[in-house]
């Protein structure tokens, strides 16, 4: 293919892109904002797109191998590996988004009456995989102890949490993964948003033996941008992969094949563009953070995007009547956050990764009204 031709369909692809973000405009017929939807103006990035480009050139439109293509598997071998978490290309499986990853993980570990130790929130989507698999979720305090259970089968643990995007105080996940260890319980570290942290990565655990019980999940949809590519992973021991494999592959066979490649090239790819999204996150982070302030609305400053936290208790103590009246009072959307979890009852949560002229808008719309609340 020529180099104008494959541009043409770069621009397609962009457009394309473009097009569907009008569609899912925050705009809504009755002129409501939504700031729970991500508008994706970022990216992907060109390399990533022109990755799927060039394998659908090269003909990559059929099954690949079930775990995933090799050269993927062994970058995210490595680059978790380098992260603190030993992986063997042989215990990587390529997944549709990172929410399959977590449903293959819970439906081979989880039976009817299990306990789930969840430490401070999860998405709703991950809550209803565990009532769906018969499993019973207990809630736990970062800074405590797991409490006894004779039932308790896994321990999942989010870093950085996708309720509030904040991370675990130090020594914690490592504290309680001892702990859940020590009693055979499964140990889950669910790390989808610890690429679009803010800065640096650090170690989770000291102690090597540890990490490498654990599985972990992995996504590419918030830092590159990637949400509708559905291209996630999960790590495991061995002890564990021949049953997880085999659930991937009755499931969904394997994740597409122009996904993975882009995938690929997001791993493998220049360093300069998800650091110029990093960086323009962050500026977007302490902007709407600065506004709330300006409006009375205390905030949960996130170590990661895309989740932010506000506090609405002085509109409304419960969060679903809070949201409720938000959305009525000055048509602005957002979502009560007690829907990840116990612990963010009493406020609400919006995304970053909506564009700053709708976050703006809906900032100063939210302002208005919770001043009129005083």
């Amino acid at each position: 293919m020529h180099d104008l031709q494959r541009d043409d369909i770069a621009r397609r692809i962009a457009t394309r892109a473009s097009v569907t973000a009008e569609l899912d405009a925050p705009h809504g017929l009755d002129g409501s904002i939504d700031l729970t939807i991500a508008t994706h103006e970022d990216g992907p990035p060109a390399h990533v797109r022109v990755a799927a480009i060039d394998a659908l050139e090269r003909g990559e439109t059929h099954y690949t191998d079930r775990q995933g293509i090799l050269p993927l598997r062994e970058a995210l071998a490595a680059r978790t590996s380098a992260e603190g978490f030993p992986a063997d290309p042989a215990g990587v499986v390529i997944t549709n988004g990172g929410s399959e990853a977590l449903y293959i993980i819970l439906q081979s570990l989880v039976t009817p009456g299990d306990s789930v130790f969840v430490v401070g929130g999860t998405s709703p989507n991950v809550a209803h995989m565990i009532a769906f698999m018969g499993g019973e979720i207990v809630w736990i305090d970062g800074g405590a102890d797991l409490p006894e259970s004779p039932n308790a089968r896994l321990l999942l643990v989010s870093d950085p949490s996708p309720a509030d995007g904040t991370l675990a105080a130090d020594g914690a996940v490592e504290r309680l993964a001892t702990q859940a260890l020590e009693r055979g319980i499964e140990v889950v570290l669910d790390r989808s948003l610890s690429w679009s942290q803010f800065t640096h990565l650090t170690p989770l655990f000291s102690d090597p033996a540890i990490t490498e019980q654990v599985l972990t999940v992995g996504s590419f949809s918030h830092a590159w941008d990637m949400a509708g590519w559905r291209a996630g992973y999960f790590t495991t021991p061995v002890t564990h992969r021949a049953k997880m494999q085999g659930l991937k592959l009755a499931m969904s066979i394997c994740t597409s094949t122009a996904s993975q490649y882009a995938a690929l090239a997001a791993l493998e790819g220049p360093d300069d563009w998800l650091i110029a999204r990093r960086t323009r996150m962050a500026e977007r982070r302490d902007e709407i953070i600065a506004l709330l302030a300006d409006a009375g609305i205390p905030t949960t400053t996130p170590s990661a995007w895309p989740p932010l936290l506000l506090d609405t208790r002085l509109i409304q103590p419960d969060d679903e009547q809070a949201a409720a009246m938000i959305r009525d009072a000055c048509g602005v959307i957002v979502e009560p956050a007690s829907h990840w979890g116990p612990a963010y009852r009493g406020r609400c949560r919006l995304r970053l990764d909506a564009s700053v002229e709708t976050l703006r808008e809906g900032i100063a719309r939210l302002a208005a009204f919770h001043n009129s609340c005083g």
